[in-house]
């Protein structure tokens, strides 16, 4: 089959975009060490970040198509700031999104089709931001920040049909774009040198123009919504802050407290049997809990937790194909949880912990001419492992941000049309919140 020719750059595309990402970032590091030989201490810093993007549902203008994505992990990033004032950086950094197709149907609507087994949404940006840092504590350091430039990105859509092992390509083109995006985020001390940092990003190229394998014309107006886990060097600095640094309240952490967190959910595919709950849109987590320190580096902890998730997608096997669904799966659980401090005196404090208990799932999903596919209420039990950090804000008050998977046993679950499959649910979560202690 013929594909159109890609003369986009190589160097953003596959291994050459790590090639060039590398080579871009060593420049930047080079700037920054340049730099602080005439600035003072912590007025640059170096940028490497890993994440995960997800693609909002975006419609294709010329043959009238919506796409939804799935998750695209690992993502990459570099960039270099320097610091104006006490509290503004101008931040230049490089960065990749990919994102797979999950499904495309007509606007209109009708049956949805699969996307060929490369298809994908694939974007290198070189964005200028300012970026506004506010200080809480000796420690946190969150920020917001908005930035714009140009992104090159390469588009392909093909469609499988049940049935058939072949691909028809629909678009297969390359283009450049302007793009803007905000973020909002927090970094905090790892060593005298090095932050750590989790950000939440919205990327959008409002106005991008492709052309299909007919030469006929296709607007597309993409978002990007992304998390990141990134690295901050600054060079020349020799702080006082970090794992090693004393709690500089004394220490309050024993006893009884209270603790509460928001999340982002990504549930995992449910393989059943004869169909697969195959699509999740990323959902919501809040959680709250009463625990007790035990001693210097453990604490336990009842909590109760919920979380929410929109379903869109059921995959029925190679020969029928996949259906699109509304409706959602909730859960909400009760349960014990252990967790281990590393470093517990130290005023930024990592931790591991497990837990266990039992749930309650709601699955609630029709197809798109209201037909009910599922209706039904379900117990199991669930195990979790969970890892973070704890950034003390006060005497009492500690800020907590963390990642959590979460897992169901398998249980039966009553289909609309009288049928019982066997499911379990995975989720991935990443967290934060504010714990308070009790007592004295």
């Amino acid at each position: 089959m013929n594909r159109r020719l890609h003369p986009i750059p190589a160097a953003f595309r596959g291994a050459g975009f790590r090639l060039t990402a590398v080579s871009c970032f060593c420049v930047m590091f080079l700037v920054a060490v340049q730099g602080v030989r005439a600035e003072p201490a912590d007025r640059w810093y170096v940028a490497f970040g890993l994440g995960a993007n997800y693609g909002e549902r975006a419609e294709l203008e010329g043959p009238d198509l919506k796409m939804d994505y799935d998750l695209g992990l690992p993502r990459y990033r570099g960039s270099v700031a320097r610091r104006f004032g006490d509290s503004w950086w101008l931040d230049l950094g490089l960065s990749q999104r990919k994102t797979k197709g999950e499904f495309f149907y007509p606007s209109a609507g009708g049956p949805s089709s699969d996307p060929g087994p490369n298809d994908r949404y694939t974007s290198a940006s070189i964005m200028l931001s300012a970026i506004r840092e506010f200080q809480i504590g000796p420690w946190l350091k969150p920020y917001l920040g908005i930035g714009v430039g140009p992104t090159w990105l390469t588009y392909q859509l093909g469609e499988v049909q049940p049935g058939s092992p072949d691909e028809t390509y629909l678009i297969d083109d390359n283009t450049t774009a302007l793009a803007w995006q905000g973020t909002a985020g927090f970094r905090f001390p790892l060593t005298r040198s090095l932050d750590l940092g989790l950000e939440y990003e919205y990327w959008r190229t409002p106005d991008v123009s492709l052309k299909d394998l007919e030469g006929n014309g296709v607007k597309l107006d993409q978002t990007i919504q992304s998390g990141w886990l990134s690295l901050y060097w600054y060079p020349g600095t020799a702080r006082t802050t970090g794992f090693g640094a004393a709690r500089a309240t004394g220490d309050a952490g024993r006893g009884f407290y209270m603790t509460g967190n928001l999340g982002v959910s990504w549930a995992r595919d449910s393989e059943t049997g004869p169909v697969t709950f195959d699509a999740f849109a990323p959902g919501g987590l809040l959680t709250f809990a009463v625990g007790h320190t035990l001693g210097s580096h453990w604490r336990v902890e009842a909590e109760y937790a919920y979380r929410h998730n929109d379903a869109e997608l059921l995959d029925f096997g190679f020969a029928i194909g996949e259906r699109r669904v509304r409706g959602d799966l909730d859960s909400s659980s009760l349960g014990v949880n252990v967790y281990y401090d590393f470093l517990p005196h130290a005023a930024v404090r990592p931790n591991i912990g497990f837990g266990g208990g039992v749930t309650r799932l709601k699955y609630d999903m029709h197809y798109i001419d209201r037909t009910q596919f599922v209706d039904d209420k379900v117990s199991s039990t669930f195990m979790q492992l969970l890892a973070g950090f704890d950034v003390e804000l006060s005497r009492r008050l500690t800020f907590h941000t963390g990642w959590r998977v979460w897992l169901s046993d398998r249980q039966d679950v009553d289909l609309s049309d009288g049928e019982t499959v066997s499911a379990d649910h995975w989720v991935h979560s990443v967290e934060f919140g504010l714990r308070y202690q009790l007592g004295q």
